[in-house]
């Protein structure tokens, strides 16, 4: 059986997936769950039980991607519960995706780090004729 990848036609993921190839069938989910998501939300409306039901059904799994997609939601506590769940197992379970969480919690604080400081009235002189050189040229 040929390996799947991101460059493969969803024709040859669909016959991959067909004769039993699991990991062509999870590269046709990723390619298309958002699709399907946003599809399905348009069909049962977001807040209706039918689609909470389809949801909670349905998303069992994550990727690394889905997740990185969903991560402002995340921090910003609008995940419904069933997907922060499954987002919460996934990255306990996936060093990357921890790794990553970590940093992006810790940059506001480099950058606030990185960014206080105090000039010396020398170097805001120094600053002001460099700009306006700058600026003239």
């Amino acid at each position: 059986m040929a390996r799947p990848d991101a460059e493969m036609s969803d024709e040859a993921l669909a016959a991959l997936a067909a004769a039993g190839d699991a990991s062509a069938f999870e590269e046709l989910v990723t390619r298309y769950q958002n699709r399907v998501y946003r599809l399905a939300c348009r069909l049962t409306g977001r807040d209706s039980d039918t689609f909470r039901s389809c949801r909670s059904q349905t998303m069992t799994r994550i990727t690394c991607a889905e997740g990185v997609d969903r991560l402002m939601d995340y921090f910003e506590g609008v995940v419904p519960a069933d997907i922060r769940t499954v987002l919460d197992a996934h990255v306990s379970g996936c060093p990357r995706c921890a790794a990553f969480i970590a940093s992006y919690c810790e940059t506001p604080r480099i950058v606030r780090q990185a960014t206080d400081v105090t000039l010396s009235t020398d170097g805001r002189q120094a600053l002001r004729e460099f700009l306006v050189k700058l600026r003239s040229s």
